[in-house]
């Protein structure tokens, strides 16, 4: 075995811990996913050496911008932990802030978010960061005693990069100067319902969508007999994707069929 091969299989099999804790990253995501991590699922759909080392490159990226502030005389603080209890949770909220650093005497947070080149034009083009990126800078800005966040997108690809400036005031997120229609209790519900379907073992319905062609899903969607299939970016990055459409997998696997189904 060669050495890329013994890295590989050291990523593909590194051990996770997973505790009850609510995370800022899981405000937009799937709630079936969630009950399948939590009722400790084994996963259909595992990320490959290939997708861990994407992941890791995006880390890597957190790690030069942490030394390019220190190297411009600029004091930041990196992965910042936090933790909050809230009211009607059993568990509290926990998660990690990018980088704090002080701006004209106020403390700033750092929210870095990386993907290929293509999707950050994208983002910029239409000034619009994806909804979940969104959600988990408004928790940080809600749980903690920061008032002032940047959200930055960087191409791991071609390095192009934006970003947006995310403020609090009067317990209203703003995001470039415009209001968003975003509170805290909306975000804290998710959480809520996720204590619940844990608590009653009833497995949630599903949040998203998927192009299915003869029993294989299809990430970038499809058309067919002018009409478009195209499902949502979050079961294509699903560990569970397949365990979770099985039976509709199955049902189109020997069919010509194409659908869009949730």
């Amino acid at each position: 075995m060669n050495l890329i091969d013994k890295i590989d299989l050291y990523l593909e099999n590194r051990e996770h811990e997973r505790s009850e804790n609510h995370y800022p990253s899981e405000a937009s995501k799937c709630l079936r996913a969630i009950w399948y991590s939590r009722k400790k699922v084994p996963k259909s759909n595992p990320m490959d050496a290939s997708a861990i080392w994407k992941t890791e490159m995006g880390n890597a990226i957190h790690d030069r911008i942490a030394k390019f502030l220190a190297d411009m005389g600029i004091n930041a603080r990196d992965e910042i932990p936090f933790k909050k209890n809230i009211e009607g949770l059993k568990f509290p909220v926990s998660g990690r802030i990018d980088n704090v650093f002080n701006e004209i005497g106020e403390d700033v947070g750092i929210e870095i978010k990386t993907t290929f080149g293509r999707g950050v034009v994208e983002i910029q083009k239409k000034r619009q960061p994806k909804w979940d990126a969104i959600l988990q800078v408004a928790l940080y800005l809600y749980l903690t005693d920061l008032n002032k966040f940047y959200l930055i997108y960087i191409g791991r690809d071609n390095g192009y990069r934006c970003q947006f400036e995310f403020t609090m005031k009067k317990d209203a997120i703003f995001m470039d100067g415009k209001k968003l229609d975003i509170t805290l209790d909306d975000i804290v519900s998710k959480f809520k319902r996720v204590e619940k379907a844990v608590d009653s073992n009833d497995i949630p319905d599903r949040e998203y969508k998927i192009a299915i062609k003869h029993g294989r899903i299809r990430p970038d969607g499809f058309s067919k007999n002018k009409v478009k299939y195209k499902g949502n970016w979050q079961c294509t990055y699903c560990g569970y994707r397949d365990h979770c459409w099985r039976g509709e997998l199955e049902k189109y696997a020997n069919s010509d069929n194409s659908e869009e189904l949730k």
